[in-house]
Parts: C-alpha cells; structure tokens; sequence
C-alpha cells in the first residue's frame, strides 16, 4: 500500500468511527430503561428529540424523565397513557420582563431568591420562586446579615 491509501483508509476509518459513535449515543438516549412503556418513551422523544436523558422513574403511575436541554437541568411527567402533564426546568434570571417586572414589584423584592422554575403545563406556564427572607436570624441565616452578630 502506498502512503496515500493508508491516510485514506485512515480518514474513512475516523469517520466510520465518528458515525458509529454518533448512532450509538442516539440510540442510547432514545432508549428508556427498563419498565418505561415505548408509548411513554416515544411521546417523550417527540415531544423533546435529541435531548440528553439522565433518569426515568415511575411513581403512582406517573412517569418523570429528567434531562438537559442547553445546559439547563429539567422533568417531564407523563401518565400511564403517554399524555404530558408537566415539564419543569430550573431557570435562571433570564426571565421574561414580565415575570420580572412581577416580582420586583412585589412584597419579596428584597428577598434572596434560592431558585427559580419554570412550569408548563398544557393549560399554562408559569414560574416558582424559592425566596429566602435572610433577615430571619435561626440555624440557616447565622451569616445573614454580616457584621451584625
């Protein structure tokens, strides 16, 4: 063989390679893990296709999928019939103007904000602040307010 034919063969090798990685993680991440119906799999896919699944889980007949989609960590919660009751995503501030708008205007403004959800649902979607008033001196808050112990 001549040196050009081997760096061929080597190119097709690293793309046969890349190919057969690529359909190997496509079909890892469509696949759920055991005791997950294909109906409740494949309402999933459709709904969130080529997304990086963490976990399946079933508790009380519902079904809950957590997985990433740019970069942010989410569940989705399926019945046993494969229909999509919610998704819930953690957020950061970047936030609608509306729904910060809301907040800076309410009674909590000053609070410290743990978290933040987004919810969708099929009637609705909406957003859930876990505030912290740190004002509040007990067992989670000794570092609070500084120089004031």
């Amino acid at each position: 063989m001549t040196s050009k034919n081997i760096k061929i063969m080597k190119v097709l090798f690293f793309y046969l390679q890349s190919a057969l990685l690529f359909i190997n993680t496509s079909i890892a991440q469509s696949c759920p893990e055991k005791g997950v119906p294909d109906k409740i799999a494949h309402a999933f896919a459709v709904s969130y296709p080529s997304l990086n699944i963490r976990k399946w889980s079933v508790k009380k007949n519902i079904y809950t999928v957590n997985f990433t989609s740019d970069n942010k960590k989410s569940i989705a919660f399926y019945d046993s019939n494969a229909v999509w009751i919610r998704t819930e995503t953690l957020v950061s501030w970047h936030l609608p103007l509306a729904v910060k708008k809301g907040f800076y205007k309410s009674q909590f403004a000053a609070w410290f904000v743990e978290t933040i959800k987004k919810y969708e649902t099929p009637e609705k979607t909406f957003y859930r602040f876990l505030i912290d008033n740190g004002d509040l001196l007990d067992s989670d808050h000794h570092d609070a307010i500084p120089g004031k112990l």
